[in-house]
């Protein structure tokens, strides 16, 4: 079984959904239940809160599009990503980037 946590986005694939480009970010768990919220949907619905079974999750209706960051490292990883937008433009090398992430680890160490 998928495990499903708060934070996660997961895009709907459902036959009727697909062409909606419909994704749900997980706002919480009670249960076998998630609730979420509609981070973006082509027909206009985003902002509505919905709740799935945990189940379906685990099932071709949903694909895993962003996962969540634990609550101990979320200090580091926006960190990381201030660093890496801080550098981030046309033509920025991917050495530019790891330079920024290794400086933000190496401060945190």
């Amino acid at each position: 079984m998928t495990e499903v946590a708060v934070g996660q986005v997961w895009r709907d694939m459902a036959k009727d959904m697909i062409d909606r480009d419909r994704r749900l970010r997980v706002t919480g768990i009670d249960g076998d239940r998630a609730t979420c919220i509609v981070d973006h949907d082509a027909y206009g619905t985003a902002g509505k809160t919905v709740k799935i079974a945990t189940a379906r999750f685990g099932t071709a209706s949903f694909q895993l599009v962003e996962d969540s960051v634990p609550e101990t490292d979320r200090d580091l990883y926006t960190q990381l990503l201030t660093a890496m937008s801080g550098v981030h433009g046309s033509g920025t090398s991917p050495a530019e980037y790891a330079r920024a992430a290794l400086r933000v680890v190496r401060a945190a160490s």
